[in-house]
């Protein structure tokens, strides 16, 4: 998730907003996802694009022998699933971009989706909303 906030409008530093709202805003210091959802939000008002955004998740680095490793796995039969704190956009664009989104049957992460009909900010929620905990004990 910061790859994208540190390559994007660099000049702007928005690393240091992002530090600024964990360290001073209770909410964004208890929730990556709020964190993030403030992160999308700056983006768009500093003039990041729905596409820009997406061309930068493209191009963020990996190990080709992951890619391997899944497509291997797919082709052995076994069934593969993603848990992430990550969000649906980033990872269907990364996984499509790299002709992979077909190889996971499960993709468990926090929802996402562009704003004002795709011309907004991407908001970023929560897969389990906090209003709704899940009472896990170990949470």
């Amino acid at each position: 998730d910061t790859w994208v906030i540190e390559q994007l409008r660099q000049e702007l530093d928005l690393m240091h907003h992002m530090r600024d709202l964990h360290e001073n805003d209770p909410a964004c210091r208890a929730s990556w996802t709020l964190l993030m959802d403030c992160m999308m939000q700056k983006l768009h008002e500093v003039g990041v694009t729905s596409s820009e955004l997406e061309a930068c998740l493209r191009e963020v680095p990996y190990f080709a022998d992951m890619f391997e490793v899944v497509r291997w796995s797919k082709s052995q039969g076994c069934e593969l699933a993603i848990v992430s704190d990550a969000n649906e956009v980033f990872i269907k664009t990364i996984l499509a971009h790299h002709e992979l989104l077909d190889i996971f049957g499960e993709i468990h992460t926090n929802f996402a989706d562009y704003a004002d009909c795709g011309a907004g900010a991407l908001r970023v929620r929560p897969y389990v909303p906090v209003d709704q905990p899940h009472s896990c004990e170990r949470c």
